[in-house]
C-alpha cells in the first residue's frame, strides 16, 4: 500500500508530528519519508529511542484518531495507479492488498480512493485483532493459504527489501518500485525486476 499504490508520507508524518507534540515528545531522529513502511510501533520506537517519559500506546492512539479520522484523506495515489489496477482488473488478474497498514485506515483509504472493487482481498497487520502478523512473511503465507493462490502464478509488488524477502521466504516473484520508499540499491543484488511507472509494472505483471 504505502509507497507502491500510494504515497502517504505527507499524512503519517503529519499524524505523528501531532501524537509526539501532544505527549510532549521531540523526535530524536528526523520526521522523514524512510520511516514510512514498517509498522506504526516499530515506527514510534524509533522516532522516541529510549525516551522512558512517555507511553508507546498513548501515542499510538493519539495517532490512529487523528489518522483515522482526518489525516488518511492526504494520501495520493502515485502517477498512473489507478489506470495501472482498471487494466490489471480488466485483464482478469486477481489484486490482493498485504500491508503493515492497519486494516480501518486502510479500508477507508481504499474507499475513499474508490479502489473497492479492484482488490479480491485486503490483508492488514491487524487482520486478526487478537493475533497480529509477526511480520510481512506469516501476512503473504495466510494469503496464500486462505485465498487458495499458487505462487508459481503470482507476483508481490513492493518497494522495500522486506517486501523481497517475504515473497522469496514464500516462493513467489518479486516486482520492485522505484517510486517507494524502500532502499533498492540493497536489495535483491539486481536479480529483482524494478519497475520505473506504473505502465511498467503492469508490462512485468503480465509477463511474469
Amino acid at each position: 500500500m504505502d509507497g507502491t499504490l500510494i504515497d502517504s508520507a505527507p499524512s503519517i508524518l503529519k499524524s505523528l508530528q501531532f501524537a509526539l507534540e501532544k505527549s510532549g515528545l521531540t523526535p530524536v531522529v528526523p520526521l522523514e519519508n524512510s520511516l514510512i513502511g514498517p509498522p506504526l510501533k516499530e515506527t514510534i520506537q524509533t522516532l522516541v529511542g529510549s525516551c522512558a517519559s512517555y507511553s508507546i500506546d498513548l501515542v499510538l492512539e493519539d495517532f490512529k484518531k487523528y489518522y483515522d479520522h482526518e489525516g488518511f484523506r492526504s494520501s495520493e495515489p502515485y502517477p498512473g495507479i489507478e489506470d495501472m489496477l482498471e487494466k490489471l482488473t480488466a485483464y482478469g488478474i486477481s489484486l490482493h492488498l498485504a500491508t503493515n497498514k492497519r486494516l480501518l485506515p486502510t479500508q477507508k483509504i481504499i474507499d475513499y480512493l474508490g479502489w473497492r472493487g479492484n482488490f479480491k482481498s485486503i490483508y492488514s497487520i491487524d487482520k486478526c485483532i487478537n493475533k497480529p502478523f509477526l511480520d510481512k512473511t506469516q501476512m503473504l503465507a495466510e494469503l496464500l493459504g486462505e485465498q487458495k493462490v499458487n505462487p508459481s502464478s503470482a507476483v508481490y509488488v513492493g518497494d522495500r527489501l522486506e517486501d523481497y524477502e517475504a515473497s522469496k521466504s514464500n516462493n513467489l516473484s518479486t516486482i520492485l518500485v522505484q517510486w517507494g520508499y524502500g532502499d533498492l540499491e540493497v536489495n535483491s543484488g539486481g536479480v529483482t525486476p524494478i519497475a520505473s511507472s506504473a505502465m511498467e509494472l503492469v508490462k512485468l505483471i503480465m509477463r511474469d
